[in-house]
This record gives structure tokens, sequence and C-alpha cells, in this order.
């Protein structure tokens, strides 16, 4: 079951004729909770994703449940500066972006990788996916290294560190547990 209350304003349309042939797996926590709010709670992330101006089609809980934030035939704004393996740019135009809600360290319980199996299936019997890889597959390599000390920085700060940071999420993924192929 796909939940449908929460929506972020952050995309756009797709070009004409684009093929959505490509999933990206992102993972995430809110990096600044307010006191008393937890980390990897989905609400917090998604108003996170919200206060960063970026957004994604999908974030799924460590629960296993599944938040469905920007409608799949539009252009989330997940990937950034990026390129595909094959040499296609701009990978939002043609892509759907999934947040993993996950710690820093790659924590992704059976609960949650099996509501990101089922939502793969779903997406294939609607899109003709020929991808499904990793932000860290497509990001532009970028100046920065990354961010090390989140208690240094204020929020701001961050996000503006964040931006030439070299991408390397979803963090300690099990691939091997994930059907990437029909």
């Amino acid at each position: 079951m796909i939940n449908n209350a929460f929506a972020l304003n952050h995309f756009n349309s797709r070009p004409e004729s684009v093929s959505i042939d490509t999933i990206i797996l992102h993972s995430m926590y809110c990096p600044f909770p307010k006191e008393g709010q937890d980390a990897l709670n989905p609400e917090v992330c998604i108003n996170w994703l919200d206060h960063c101006q970026v957004s994604v089609h999908f974030i799924i809980s460590q629960a296993g449940q599944v938040y469905q934030l920007v409608n799949p035939v539009d252009r989330a704004w997940h990937a950034g500066k990026s390129q595909m393996p094959d040499g296609r740019e701009n990978v939002n135009d043609f892509s759907i972006g999934i947040e993993l809600i996950s710690p820093a360290e790659g924590d992704y319980p059976a609960k949650q990788l099996a509501a990101l199996n089922s939502l793969i299936k779903l997406l294939r019997d609607q899109f003709p996916i020929k991808s499904i890889l990793g932000h860290q597959d497509v990001a532009v390599k970028r100046s920065g290294s990354a961010i090390k000390d989140l208690q240094t920085l204020t929020a701001e700060e961050y996000l503006r560190a964040s931006q030439n940071e070299n991408k390397t999420d979803p963090w300690n993924f099990p691939w091997e547990l994930i059907e990437k192929h029909k």
C-alpha cells in the first residue's frame, strides 16, 4: 500500500516523449532533526527534503511503509548533475527516484527491502525499466569530499557543503537482495 498523505512541490514536467526507464536508489536520514525528533522518522525526512528543495518520487521507511511524494510521470529533483554509465545526462529526465531511510552506516531491514522489491515490481509493470542504480553510480564527481562532522555545521552550512560533496548513497546497500531484473 502506498501512502499519498505527503507531497513535495519540488518537481516539474519531464521532457516530451522521454521514456522512463531507470530507477535511482538513494539513502537518507535527517541530519538536523529538531530536538526530540527521530532522524529516521519518515515525516521528519520528508520535511528535510522539502527544506533542501529537492524531491524523490518515493520514500520507504525502515518499517517498509512506502510514501509517494511526486507522481512518477513528473520529474522529481533527486539526481542533481548526473550521467548514466551509457553516457545519457540529466538522469532526472528519465528516472524514478526512491529514498530508503537509513542511518549513515546503512541499515536496511527486511521489511524495507521487501517493500522496495514490491515497488520495483509495480513500477516495472507501468514503465519499461532497464536500469536500477544507486545515486553514486550516476552523480557527476564533485570537488568536495564527504562531510564527516555534522556537529560543527549549521543546516545552511551543511546544504552549501553538500552541493560540492561526492555522492556515496545508498550506503552499504545489499544489492544482492534487490530484484534488478524481471
